[in-house]
């Protein structure tokens, strides 16, 4: 079986989603998606490339267009390059308030909002763009979708980056009108690409479950997440009952168990009784998560 949407035009090169804007502002509102909300993600030194980075070693981001804000302590420093005493940096990402800038110039005489968690809005009509970060996007249908940022959230060093952005896409091609089209900032060969030029949303799903049983990751390896104090003593006793799984310490309280599938059952029968054992001797109880959502 196949799960499969209405088949739309797809494109993917940087020089045609202005294009695909207005052919959509033609049919209705336009949907523009991103990933970050502010001005800009990620910056670099226009001299030396160094990284901004506050004080307190965060790092730091543009708030606004002239306002840089600290990711950790929320400072908003004069920065000033360390490594090379330069004053200038380049962005290297954009978040939604940049891109309605660049938006209002190129489309000047349309209707542009952005929605975010601080401001979202719930409805949008007639010609008109709308620029949304994932979750807040309006209700209603649109004349064109732009993804913009797709590479980097698929990228993202997750373990479910790819399947949130495959769910997160097609669920928005559901508002797409029907001889809509869509850009999306990933190579015709992606095979997110492929599944949305196809219509086929499963498309792919085999060779990205064939790269989790290579590394032994869910659903063909059971994970356990372990917190508590005192974890390495734990687990040495626990690994004599079971031999047979991979121990990763996160830090000093925190480790991840790994277990082939058919022995998954053996290993959490055995995380059960320790469990029990633990709350009878009023011992605090361990933190336990079974295929961690993320990694």
């Amino acid at each position: 079986r196949t799960s499969r949407t209405k088949r739309h035009r797809v494109l993917s090169n940087d020089a045609t989603y202005h294009q695909v804007v207005r052919d959509g502002l033609k049919l209705g509102p336009v949907l523009v998606c991103v990933a970050a909300k502010d001005y800009a993600r990620s910056l670099a030194c226009s001299k030396c490339g160094s990284a901004p980075r506050c004080e307190c070693g965060g790092k730091l981001h543009l708030k606004s267009a002239k306002k840089l804000s600290c990711s950790l302590c929320g400072a908003s420093p004069n920065w000033r390059c360390p490594d090379c005493s330069n004053l200038k940096y380049i962005l290297l990402s954009k978040g939604a308030a940049r891109i309605g800038e660049e938006f209002r110039k190129s489309f000047p005489n349309i209707r542009i909002s952005v929605s975010t968690s601080e401001k979202p809005i719930d409805q949008i009509e007639g010609k008109a763009i709308v620029i949304a970060t994932a979750g807040m996007e309006p209700d209603g249908e649109f004349g064109s979708v732009v993804f913009f940022d797709a590479q980097y959230l698929q990228n993202l060093p997750e373990l479910r980056s790819e399947e949130r952005l495959r769910r997160f896409v097609f669920s928005l091609l559901s508002k797409l009108k029907e001889s809509g089209s869509i850009y999306l900032d990933l190579s015709p060969m992606n095979r997110l690409s492929r599944a949305v030029n196809t219509g086929n949303s499963i498309l792919g799903l085999n060779d990205e479950l064939e790269e989790r049983k290579g590394a032994k990751l869910p659903p063909f390896w059971r994970i356990f997440r372990i917190e508590a104090d005192s974890i390495s003593r734990i687990l040495n006793n626990l690994s004599k009952e079971n031999e047979e799984i991979e121990i990763f310490y996160e830090n000093d309280r925190t480790a991840l168990l790994r277990v082939a599938v058919d022995k998954g059952a053996k290993l959490a029968e055995s995380l059960y009784l320790l469990q029990k054992y633990r709350s009878i001797s009023r011992k605090p109880l361990m933190a336990i998560e079974v295929d961690p959502y993320e990694l």
